[in-house]
């Protein structure tokens, strides 16, 4: 399974938002990038190319030093993927860092639709800026996608009208939006979605965070006509676990 987390950033947030380069260097870079929700694709609206952002991230990112990988197999297998980026012509931009292995890449949308491998997860501390010059090209960018855990919509006051014309695209292709933050911070709350459509996950109707991760390892089984004796105690007629129960549409923990 994999995922890119894909983190769209609207026109008017990417001008006014100076933190944003550093919050996203963090989030690129947790574990080493080996968090599932790693950011490894950056979607931006610059229509006058006024932000340079890959360049503003990748300075970031050169501040910071990286444990090693979990295996050496794995940093292998992340190493050969970002050398090959080197000759990818359908790249604007890469960016090394000189403290770690992190490596930002920059890209138009013209080539990012082009070249499909562009798309694919490189696990590890890499993403791909694509720089899109309207909300309309970030819709592109977004129906390319395959199925995703997570998708990031970044926009201030001034963006309303543009997120909201992008979210019905992004919404179809993932299992959590956020409107804030980075796809780095999940939560386990009740409220918590950790899945989306394949390839991200096998099953977009099941989380593994959360207290309905449960139900992914459970199987349903019903009982009919079953002697009292023989059902489990959650079952049985007299309630002995006292648990509440839904019993002909009423939650109830009464007997029946």
């Amino acid at each position: 399974m994999g995922s890119v987390n894909p983190v769209f950033v609207m026109q008017n947030r990417l001008e006014s938002d100076e933190n944003l380069p550093s919050a996203l260097a963090q989030s690129v870079t947790l574990g080493t990038g080996q968090f599932c929700t790693n950011p490894g694709l950056i979607v931006i609206c610059d229509p006058e190319s006024k932000t340079n952002f890959g360049a503003a991230l990748a300075k970031q990112v050169n501040e910071l030093q990286l444990p090693p990988m979990v295996h050496a197999s794995i940093q292998n297998q992340y190493d050969f993927q970002v050398e090959s980026l080197k000759t990818n012509s359908a790249l604007t931009a890469l960016y090394f860092s000189a403290q770690c292995s992190a490596a930002i890449g920059v890209t138009t949308t013209t080539n990012f639709l082009k070249h499909s491998m562009l798309s694919e997860e490189v696990f590890g501390p890499f993403t791909l800026v694509v720089e899109c010059v309207s909300v309309e090209e970030m819709k592109t960018v977004a129906t390319h996608l395959e199925g995703q855990l997570t998708a990031t919509l970044l926009g201030n006051d001034k963006d309303q009208k543009d997120l909201e014309a992008l979210l019905p695209w992004v919404q179809e292709k993932v299992g959590r939006i956020l409107f804030e933050g980075v796809p780095t911070g999940v939560a386990v709350t009740q409220a918590m979605h950790h899945g989306g459509p394949y390839p991200a996950t096998t099953d977009s109707r099941y989380t593994s965070v959360g207290t309905d991760a449960i139900y992914r390892w459970l199987r349903p089984v019903s009982y009919q006509d079953c002697p009292q004796n023989l059902l489990p105690a959650a079952l049985q007629n007299e309630n002995p676990l006292h648990l509440m129960r839904k019993v002909n549409g009423i939650v109830t923990s009464s007997a029946i």
